[in-house]
This record gives C-alpha cells, sequence and structure tokens, in this order.
C-alpha cells in the first residue's frame, strides 16, 4: 500500500456464529496486529490507518444473515 492514496481491500474474517437481537448493535475494531509475521508499514514512525465515509469513498460491512424461526 502507498501513503496517502486510496485502496478498496477485503478482509476475510474468521467464521463465527453469534445471534444479534433486534435492536442491538455490531461494534467493529480495525486494528493493526500479526506484527510477527508481516512487515510494518510504515517502516518508520506510527502507521496510520483512515476509514472513509464519503459518497466518493464509502465504507461498509457485508456480514451473512440466517434467518431463524
Amino acid at each position: 500500500m502507498v501513503p496517502d492514496q486510496i485502496e478498496e481491500i477485503t478482509l476475510r474474517l474468521l467464521p463465527t456464529s453469534v445471534k444479534i437481537k433486534a435492536g442491538h448493535s455490531i461494534r467493529i475494531a480495525i486494528a493493526g496486529a500479526d506484527k510477527a509475521i508481516f512487515n510494518k508499514c510504515p517502516k518508520r514512525g506510527k502507521p496510520t490507518m483512515t476509514i472513509h465515509g464519503s459518497q466518493t469513498y464509502n465504507s461498509f460491512l457485508v456480514l451473512p444473515v440466517v434467518e431463524t424461526y
């Protein structure tokens, strides 16, 4: 990734199952992890992640939904 360049990324999540009741919310926390596996970006200084939310650069999350009765 190039600093200050907007890019589209797709994150694959580990499968899990949880029932979210009507009216409840989902909190999303994004963090840089696995420092022992991946190179730090940028190599020096403090890494910064910006999630854009505008009509031009929108962010979204797609979650599978299973109807239960």
